[in-house]
């Protein structure tokens, strides 16, 4: 492209940001790059560092009232004497060696905080299963040894004395440990606590309950069927039929048998019979628990739901309480986003906006880009 073209190009990106209030961030986004790249494919849009830097300080459209808070101070860039930066700003005292170490010392300490605090915020497996896990990294973290400056050692007990206090309700630890041992990738971890067989000795009552509930429900099908049948005989004299028909559910379809699954129907009604009647509910249960604890726990990359899907013919009981467990968000963070992008998505520009409309926009924002 020729260089009057380009700098046309940068303007109006320039003017884009500034006038819409956008962050500099969105001219490196992938989103704004391969539009870009749509429109045409011959220009590169700028980075942000040359945005902020170079063209939003040259942009004739830009009105620089104060051009101390925009621009970068070059005195202190170079090096050189600060004495005019301070007559501007002479609430700002100069810093002493001792307190930049202590600033040093405090982002080193609080990194693994912020990486924590990123782990149940992201909106990518951020399973209530990791809380623990986590919980269990902070407290080795900011536990003091030996070695330590006195400003750390008293950082460090305020902040674990903070963290101390969450999740100490009997109902949500117990959840929690339930869901901690049903995450494969940290299972291992429940192996090293004290009432690990005790989380155990719940997970396999639950899978046995689960599964007499629902052998109880199959037993009660046909019962149920004949008074399903006879009630909808009696609605079918209401005045009202047609409404409550309109508000009836589908009926379910069953997934079509492959040719051999036909030919063989009958050999595996047998052979599921048979299971049934050597191996009661609780040995299906140790069975599959003794399985999944044997078997190696997966990376932290990997997604638990995902996991426990593809799983599910090998752990059938164990997997329906693992989706029950594992779907619970270890915060509200991903959920709160929701509502960020409806305020931005029903705004002022937006009035006249349909409710179907934005729920599809918000719908595609957080699942297709």
């Amino acid at each position: 492209m020729p260089v009057e073209k380009v700098e046309e190009c940068h303007r109006k990106v320039t003017a884009y940001v500034v006038k819409r209030l956008h962050p500099f961030s969105d001219v490196e986004s992938p989103t704004f790059r391969d539009m870009i790249h749509s429109i045409n494919p011959k220009y590169t849009p700028p980075t942000r560092d040359y945005l902020a830097n170079q063209l939003i300080p040259t942009c004739d459209s830009v009105d620089c009232k104060d051009p101390y808070h925009l621009c970068v101070d070059e005195e202190v860039l170079d090096g050189k004497d600060c004495s005019a930066r301070e007559a501007r700003s002479p609430q700002l005292a100069r810093l002493s060696d001792e307190d930049f170490r202590k600033a040093e010392d405090f982002i080193n300490l609080m990194r693994v905080l912020y990486t924590s605090t990123l782990c149940v915020s992201t909106e990518k497996n951020p399973t209530c299963g990791q809380i623990l896990p986590i919980l269990k990294k902070l407290e080795m973290h900011f536990t003091v040894v030996e070695g330590d400056t006195v400003f750390v050692s008293n950082l460090k007990k305020q902040v674990w004395a903070n963290l101390s206090k969450r999740y100490q309700s009997e109902d949500i630890r117990n959840f929690l440990e339930v869901a901690t041992a049903l995450d494969p990738r940290f299972k291992q971890n429940m192996d090293c606590d004290d009432d690990s067989v005790g989380v155990w000795d719940r997970i396999k009552r639950q899978m046995m309950t689960d599964s007499e509930h629902k052998q109880s429900t199959e037993d009660d099908c046909g019962e149920g069927s004949d008074v399903r049948t006879m009630w909808s005989e009696k609605r079918h004299d209401n005045d009202e039929v047609e409404e409550e028909d309109e508000n009836q559910q589908p009926p379910r379809k069953h997934p079509r048998k492959s040719p051999l699954e036909e030919l063989f129907a009958d050999d595996d009604a047998e052979k599921r019979s048979s299971q049934r009647r050597t191996m009661s509910i609780q040995d299906h249960a140790e069975k599959e628990m003794q399985m999944y604890k044997e078997t190696p726990p997966t990376f932290t990359s990997d997604d638990p739901p995902a996991w426990w899907w593809n799983q599910c013919m090998t752990y059938p009981l164990m997997s329906n309480i693992a989706f029950s467990y594992l779907c619970v968000q270890a915060s509200s963070t991903p959920s709160e986003r929701v509502f960020s992008t409806a305020g931005d998505t029903i705004c002022a520009e937006r009035s006249r906006i349909q409710p179907e409309k934005a729920d599809m926009l918000i719908f595609l924002n957080k699942n297709c880009f």
